[in-house]
């Protein structure tokens, strides 16, 4: 489980790219999980947890008040996925 919220942590709350939450997340469990199997198991937890959909949610100031998302709404626009 513990797993699982690092993986919205980075994803969510930083806005990790999926190589830098590659990395941050196998150094952390001392795992090498590859991109593909990490971005399976988050959409897996979003798909559990009721969660919108990634191309439903948008980094709005009600955005980050209902899911936590602490990126910089002016840098929102400049990351991709």
């Amino acid at each position: 489980m513990l797993t699982l919220v690092h993986l919205r942590y980075l994803r969510i709350d930083r806005g990790y790219l999926w190589p830098d939450l590659k990395d941050a997340f196998n150094a952390r469990f001392s795992q090498n999980r590859a991109v593909s199997g990490l971005q399976c198991r988050y959409y897996r937890l979003i798909e559990q947890n009721h969660m919108p959909q990634v191309r439903n949610m948008t980094r709005t100031a009600d955005t980050v008040q209902r899911y936590g998302m602490r990126a910089a709404l002016a840098q929102a626009g400049t990351r991709k996925q």
